[in-house]
């Protein structure tokens, strides 16, 4: 034989074991150290330690602070980008078309430039921050809110230069 190779069955096996090793370890590190601080009490510790229960003498409590924000305020330790969940932003939307009808009520065809996604919003609908005011021929107004400010923006269908060859 050219030498012992290890299957990767064993290897893996080798490594839980060693793992499995240095967790008991610093599991019985505490209680050990706290014992030998303490100077007294050393048996009831050790043998509190060893099955895995808390000495008479030390409660534990394990419980995790939860904060939440008041308001609906944002976290500040979230990032700032939630996804799609939040909805386009206003600067990336471009107006495409205008599906006019006073009586049926009218639909406005919105591009989102960053993603390509396209969304129909009608009147007081919702896209993003921005909120749809009043849909017209060719334009369509919205109250846009951000940061505890709200402004009304335009968006106008552009024109396309249709070339005629001939």
């Amino acid at each position: 034989m050219t030498g012992s190779r290890r299957s990767p069955v064993t290897l893996r096996l080798a490594r839980v074991g060693a793992m499995a090793v240095a967790l008991a370890a610093v599991a019985v590190t505490p209680a050990t150290g706290r014992a030998q601080q303490s100077g007294q009490g050393q048996a009831a510790d050790t043998t509190a330690a060893a099955s895995g229960q808390p000495s008479q003498g030390v409660a534990l409590d394990y419980r995790r602070e939860v904060f939440h924000f008041p308001g609906g305020i944002r976290n500040p330790f979230e990032p700032v980008r939630a996804g799609e969940a939040l909805g386009p932003r206003f600067e990336d939307l471009e107006l495409t078309g205008v599906i006019y009808n006073e009586t049926l009520g009218s639909v406005a065809v919105l591009l989102d430039r960053t993603t390509g996604k396209r969304y129909r919003v009608h009147e007081s609908e919702r896209l993003g921050q921005a909120r749809v005011q009043k849909i017209r021929p060719g334009e369509v107004s919205f109250v846009v809110s951000g940061f505890g400010q709200s402004r009304t923006e335009v968006l106008r269908v552009k024109k396309q230069d249709k070339e005629t060859s001939g």
